[in-house]
C-alpha cells in the first residue's frame, strides 16, 4: 500500500491476516494556537530568506469566495488527486469540479453552521491562483479548527508556498476566530514534504489511521 503503519501493531496484524490490502495511511496532526510570535518570526525569517523565482501575493478570506477566483478554485480542486502525494493505482479519479460545484459546497457547509477560511497563492505575474489551504470552523465560537484540502500546482513548489498558505490561514484565524485553541490535520504519512510544513508550523503526530480494502466473491 501507500504510506507506513507498523508491523508490530495488532490492528495490522489483524487486517493483514484477514486478507487485507492496505490503500493509504493518515497521520493525525494536533496544532495548537495561536503560534508563539516567535515561532511565526522565525517562519517569516525563514520565507523571506529562500530563493523565490517568481513573486506570489497570499490572499485570504472568509465564508464565500470571490466571484471572480471561482473558475481558478474549481480548477485547483481538480487538481487535488492529480497532484497529491497518492500514486495513481492509489488515488480516487479526480472528480469534475467547476464554479457551481464550489458555491454548492460553500452553500452545504453554511447550511451545516460551518465556517471556511481560506488562503489562496496568486502567481503575480500570471495572475492565477497556484495554490490554497483551507481550515474550517463548527458553529460559533468553537474550540477546534479542522485543517482541509490543501493543494500547490506541482509546477509551483518548492517556493515556500505551501508553508506561506497555512502560516497566513492560521493568522486569519487568530483574528476572526479567537476561541479555537486545537487545529486537527491530516496528511498522508509517507508524504514528507507536507509533514515537513506541518512540523515547521508546529503540529505534532498524535496518532495514523489507515484505510484497508478486501475483495470480495459475489453472491
Amino acid at each position: 500500500g501507500s504510506g507506513r503503519l507498523p508491523l508490530s501493531n495488532r490492528q495490522t496484524r489483524f487486517a493483514l491476516g484477514a486478507g487485507y490490502r492496505l490503500e493509504s495511511v493518515s497521520d493525525f496532526g494536533v496544532l495548537e494556537v495561536p503560534l508563539p510570535p516567535e515561532r511565526v518570526d522565525a517562519l517569516l525569517r525563514e520565507v523571506e530568506a529562500s530563493p523565490v523565482a517568481e513573486p506570489y501575493r497570499i490572499h485570504t478570506w472568509s465564508g464565500p469566495a470571490p466571484e471572480d477566483r471561482l473558475d481558478e478554485l474549481a480548477a485547483l480542486h481538480s487538481r487535488m488527486g492529480a497532484d497529491s502525494f497518492l500514486g495513481p493505482a492509489v488515488a480516487a479519479e479526480p472528480e469534475p469540479w467547476d464554479a457551481e460545484r464550489v458555491r454548492r459546497t460553500e452553500q452545504l457547509r453554511a447550511e451545516a453552521g460551518n465556517l471556511s477560511l481560506v488562503a489562496v497563492a496568486e502567481h503575480e505575474p500570471t495572475g492565477r491562483l497556484v495554490g490554497m489551504t483551507e481550515i474550517v470552523l463548527a458553529g460559533e465560537e468553537p474550540p477546534i479548527g479542522m485543517q482541509d484540502e490543501t493543494v500547490v500546482l506541482r509546477e509551483h513548489r518548492r517556493r515556500w508556498l505551501a508553508t506561506r498558505l497555512k502560516l497566513a490561514n492560521l493568522q486569519q484565524l487568530e483574528q476572526l476566530a479567537p476561541s479555537v485553541r486545537t487545529v486537527y490535520s491530516w496528511s498522508h504519512s509517507g508524504d514528507d514534504r507536507m509533514s515537513r510544513v506541518n512540523a515547521r508550523l508546529g503540529f505534532r503526530v498524535a496518532g495514523r489511521s489507515g484505510v484497508w480494502a478486501r475483495e470480495f466473491p459475489s453472491a
